[in-house]
């Protein structure tokens, strides 16, 4: 870490930069550490030497330098209390960082590293936020108890990223600033509105039971999301100003009085999207304030950008599932790799399984793709994978290089594995052309060996077939070439 005296001592004799510069300063701002004990005085001098340094690395586009020192100085505003000049650093720090993060190369497979500098981003979003609360607590006392419920929701659920869990947190939270609160949240797909969560009065929760169209008349979530506004009702009579709820109602023979007299209908909007609508809802009339409203609003802003997290983790997951099962098939035949083909034996080593292992290898592919071609050396391949999995079934079949795979096979004898083995080469034989389409094959049983023992014994044996299919494919050509000349 930087002491505080060589940080305001090395930025207060910086006049110009170079490379070396650079690198005293860049590792400088990076490695301050804000002691909680420092003095007002100190904090004001390091303020001082950091406002110096932003105006040095802007002017000599220093981004990473400028980048740090922005959040360095939202951290010393924020101890020093002046929410309004933190959040203004913190806002200028977040623009410098996305700016930064567009110009960098980005390959098509680097989606998951995306994928979690979004997430970042939307973190970076939620602690913009509890600045602009912290700020907004020195200016209105009044507000302050509807602050508190929203300061509370909103560092519980910076650490959470489970749907189910934001919507009990939201629920708990709601319910102990409002009382007997019916609640809801309802997200967009495609041209509808699917109710994720609701939970009544009474403690029964419903989830993905109910979904309505966006053009719906009788619903004011739809009203909100249509018009891409927050809606405050305050009595019965407040619906017919956003749907014809009652006027349904009384058609369908409907106690309007029945309706929860008091709601709020705030947005979800996550990275400038309407996303979907939170509510909540109370029995009688006149039930929120307006600064229940407001609250509500903040509420909704934590909710849209942990419901956004969550998407985005679940995005991650997905992704790096998807890469893991890429990861272990080989593209050309979709059969798993060499990779899972040794997950799979240390899996059997492990737990003493006893299996038998097959190699197959195919004969004469270099000859195939040097005259015949790469792509009829590839439909070769791809033939004997169906051939491998078809003969096999209950097998597990793996390419472990170009002509070489593997089958691993549970409890079969020996007579079991020759009529396989046959069954293979008999599908793998023709004799027509110059360069016959034929596997060599070699097994091992495991017996107790380790897998490298039966690896290399498998393999042998596969290499002994091919040589006897080779001094047989010669002879035969002899023959054949001799036959020609007469």
């Amino acid at each position: 870490m930087t002491s505080f005296d060589d940080f305001v001592t090395l930025v207060a004799s910086i006049e110009d930069s170079d490379e070396e510069v650079e690198e005293l300063l860049k590792s400088a701002v990076a490695n301050f550490e804000i002691k909680t004990d420092m003095s007002k005085k100190k904090i004001a001098e390091a303020i001082l030497a950091c406002e110096k340094l932003d105006d040095l690395a802007s002017k000599e586009q220093l981004i990473e330098i400028e980048i740090h020192t922005k959040k360095l100085l939202s951290d010393l505003y924020y101890h020093q209390e002046k929410y309004k000049a933190a959040y203004r650093k913190y806002d200028e720090y977040i623009t410098v960082y996305e700016e930064c993060a567009k110009k960098r190369a980005m390959t098509p497979k680097d989606e998951e590293a995306q994928l979690r500098r979004e997430l970042e981003k939307a973190q970076d979003s939620l602690m913009l936020r509890l600045i602009e609360l912290k700020r907004k607590n020195t200016l209105m006392d009044v507000y302050s108890k509807n602050q508190e419920f929203v300061q509370r929701i909103g560092a519980q659920l910076t650490s959470i990223s489970k749907p189910k869990e934001i919507y009990e947190t939201l629920t708990n939270e709601c319910a102990k600033q409002f009382f007997h609160t019916n609640l809801a949240v309802a997200l967009i797909e495609d041209d509808k509105i699917m109710v994720e969560y609701a939970i009544i009065s009474d403690g029964t929760v419903f989830e993905r039971e109910h979904s309505f169209p966006i053009n719906d008349g009788y619903n004011v979530m739809a009203y909100c999301v249509r018009n891409n506004c927050d809606v405050k009702i305050e009595s019965v009579e407040d619906y017919d100003k956003y749907c014809n709820k009652r006027q349904d109602a009384a058609e369908k023979g409907k106690d309007v009085n029945n309706f929860n007299k008091s709601a709020i209908y705030v947005r979800l909007i996550a990275e400038g999207h309407l996303i979907g609508v939170l509510t909540i809802q109370q029995k009688d009339a006149d039930k929120y304030t307006e600064s229940d409203f407001e609250a509500m609003k903040s509420v909704a802003s934590f909710v849209s950008a942990s419901i956004n997290n969550a998407r985005k983790i679940e995005l991650i997951q997905k992704k790096s599932e998807e890469l893991e099962s890429l990861s272990l098939k080989d593209p050309l035949t979709g059969l798993s790799n060499r990779r899972a083909f040794n997950l799979h034996t240390n899996y059997y080593a492990e737990n003493k399984v006893e299996f038998v292992m097959i190699f197959a290898d195919m004969n004469h592919l270099k000859k195939i793709n040097d005259n015949l071609g790469h792509t009829v050396g590839d439909d070769y391949l791809k033939k004997i994978a169906d051939i491998l999995v078809t003969s096999v079934p209950d097998g597990a079949v793996y390419r472990l290089s170009g002509d070489e795979f593997a089958v691993l096979v549970e409890r079969k004898n020996r007579e079991e594995i020759y009529q396989i083995v046959q069954t293979i080469q008999s599908k793998c034989k023709t004799t027509e052309g110059e360069y016959p389409f034929s596997v060599a094959v070699g097994c091992a049983f495991s017996g107790g060996d380790s897998v490298d023992a039966i690896f290399t014994k498998a393999e042998t044996r596969m290499y002994q077939d091919k040589e006897d299919y080779y001094r047989r494919y010669k002879g035969n050509t002899i023959e054949r070439n001799r036959k020609e000349r007469l």
